[in-house]
């Protein structure tokens, strides 16, 4: 955590099964292409079926995906919440929070009941400030 310029003081992780130390970060476009989609699954899929951890935000789009096909690979997957937990954003994400809750890891710096707020979303990385996650 020195290396992060100022660190959050608390964090909260919802674990539901141990994870490998090794993690790789999958993120991308909302708004993505057929391509793009593919390719986050085919990458997230082969990352985890070597035993690597998948890690991305909770957003819609590439991030959505890259869990849902490391999960399906039968591997491990951390979510980046820009939320607190019981509160599922974007809602069409819902299915996926609910596996993420069952055998993955959510991981959040902010409380239970928190609504997401525009720019703060750690998982929004290369969004542009304002942008919700």
């Amino acid at each position: 955590m020195s290396e992060v310029p100022d660190p959050p003081a608390l964090l909260f992780a919802w674990v539901t099964r141990p994870c490998s130390p090794a993690a790789a970060g999958i993120v991308g476009r909302r708004d993505h292409s057929a391509y793009g989609a593919e390719a986050a699954r085919l990458l997230a899929a082969g990352v985890a079926g070597a035993g690597v951890v998948v890690v991305s935000g909770m957003a819609r789009g590439i991030d959505a995906i890259a869990h849902a096909a490391a999960l399906d690979a039968g591997g491990a997957s951390v979510g980046i919440l820009g939320n607190g937990f019981g509160v599922i954003y974007p809602a069409v994400n819902r299915a996926l929070y609910e596996r993420m809750v069952a055998r993955g890891c959510l991981v959040t710096e902010l409380p239970p009941g928190e609504r997401p707020r525009a720019g703060a979303s750690p998982g929004a990385i290369g969004s542009s400030p304002g942008s919700p996650a």
